[in-house]
């Protein structure tokens, strides 16, 4: 059967860092304020040599000379660094009106973006298999890479109320926008709007509360915004031609 020497190398690093904080601050009597920020950022860096591939054929026989089943060889490095960044600001103010009335008032805004950068760098023909480096190689070079980045920004808002726990209604809405559309509709308005009760609060409910402890209706209905498109679709693109092949890329 065929043995083979080593075809080649590959190292991958990865690291991921993420840093963040949070406070919380009681302004007033029900009345709290909370900030949150957070950063990541990873990076991803791939070593890639392939060398050429021999071995022995023997099928049970006696070796034969050495079999090159590649010849080539290439060196190839990779890096991605994906950063990120979120931050929220939001308040909530709890109102009790005669012990019946229920009211939690919400409003706040966030920000996220994000940059990511690619690159990718090859060459072939290695002069020692052993000692894949760029400055070691004679063949053809390669470079690739891009670039993106993104951003989205947002406010909101919430009011839940209920009855003495029994009768639920909440309130929602949120004004988006975001950079993967243009500008002229960038920003878009998502309402909800959600009611329950809790029949298991219900004074009728007794009789079966110690067999099932907790029974709600719900309804809702509302809208929220996808941003799931890729960066940058509405923006028109300019092809390149390689005038070697004769052809677009």
């Amino acid at each position: 059967m065929p043995t083979a020497s080593r075809a080649g190398d590959r190292i991958e690093n990865d690291a991921f860092t993420r840093l963040g904080g949070f406070l919380k601050a009681t302004l007033a009597k029900g009345l709290t304020l909370n900030v949150d920020y957070t950063f990541n950022v990873l990076n991803r860096n791939r070593r890639i040599a392939e060398v050429p591939l021999k071995g022995w054929n023997s099928w049970g026989g006696k070796l034969n000379d050495i079999v090159y089943y590649t010849t080539s060889s290439n060196l190839e490095e990779r890096s991605i660094v994906d950063r990120s960044y979120v931050f929220n600001l939001y308040g909530n103010y709890l109102l009790d009106v005669r012990d019946a009335h229920h009211f939690n008032f919400m409003l706040g805004a966030n920000a996220e973006s994000g940059e990511l950068d690619m690159h990718r760098s090859t060459r072939n023909d290695l002069l020692a298999a052993g000692m894949p480096e760029f400055n070691l190689a004679n063949g053809d070079q390669f470079v690739d890479g891009s670039h993106s980045q993104w951003a989205t920004a947002g406010y909101f808002g919430r009011v839940n109320y209920d009855y003495k726990g029994i009768w639920l209604l909440e309130l929602n809405g949120r004004y988006d926008g975001s950079s993967r559309f243009p500008a002229n509709s960038r920003w878009a308005f998502f309402p909800s709007i959600s009611g329950g009760w809790r029949i298991s609060e219900q004074s009728f409910f007794e009789p079966i509360r110690r067999t099932i402890n907790n029974m709600k209706l719900r309804a809702s209905y509302g809208e929220i915004g996808n941003r799931a498109v890729g960066d940058n679709m509405f923006i028109s693109t300019i092809g390149k031609r390689n005038d070697e092949k004769g052809q677009d890329e």
